[in-house]
């Protein structure tokens, strides 16, 4: 278990001890096929007689549902040490869901439905009052269209790191940040965003 693994690793750093830790964690989050991605007690959404987009719906927001208990729980183990800490969420992708004539399913195809994901992050309340001027540009940030090639820069930034490789720029805690050209990859081939046909959007 994600959650229980974490709070080994926390509870292995003495409090107060000035420790820094940086913790990656990958899930299969909702690839398909979904009813794989949470366990069953997480099985909350059910359309009796349901079509067969309406079965893969509903394990697609069971496996979503389980995502959000997940990261809430995380949230309430760094929420808990009460330390400066941060978590941030980014998922690389959304789903086609049979969402319209095509009847796509799954992801890596260029439409709007898998090229549109989520993301979003959290600071402790220390973390905000230490760098309040990073949480205006966050917020300030947060509608505007971003790739995952902000999430380096902006993690950078988070950790205050300083290198060559960081471009402030492209970081959403910066006042500069500035959107950028965004591109994605379908089968092997580089497409600009603008690139994707009104059809497909």
């Amino acid at each position: 278990m994600l959650v229980a693994q974490v709070r080994k690793i926390l509870d292995d750093v003495p409090r107060g001890s000035g420790c820094r830790i940086f913790i990656v964690l990958h899930t299969k989050g909702s690839h398909f096929d979904y009813q794989r991605r949470y366990p069953s007690e997480f099985a909350h959404f059910v359309t009796p007689q349901g079509t067969r987009r309406d079965k893969i719906i509903d394990t697609y927001d069971n496996s979503i549902l389980y995502t959000d208990w997940v990261l809430a729980n995380l949230i309430g183990l760094l929420s808990e040490r009460n330390a400066i800490s941060a978590l941030v969420y980014a998922s690389d992708h959304g789903e086609n869901l049979l969402d319209d004539s095509r009847q796509l399913l799954g992801h890596a195809m260029g439409t709007t439905y898998d090229l549109s994901s989520a993301s979003f992050l959290w600071l402790s309340e220390g973390l905000r009052q230490r760098h309040q001027d990073w949480v205006s540009n966050a917020e300030r940030n947060s509608i505007s269209p971003i790739n995952l090639s902000t999430l380096p820069h902006s993690m950078l930034e988070l950790a205050g790191i300083r290198t060559p490789a960081l471009i402030p720029r492209m970081s959403v805690f910066d006042s500069g940040f500035a959107i950028g050209r965004r591109y994605y990859l379908v089968r092997g081939e580089l497409h600009q965003e603008t690139d994707v046909p009104a059809a497909a959007r």
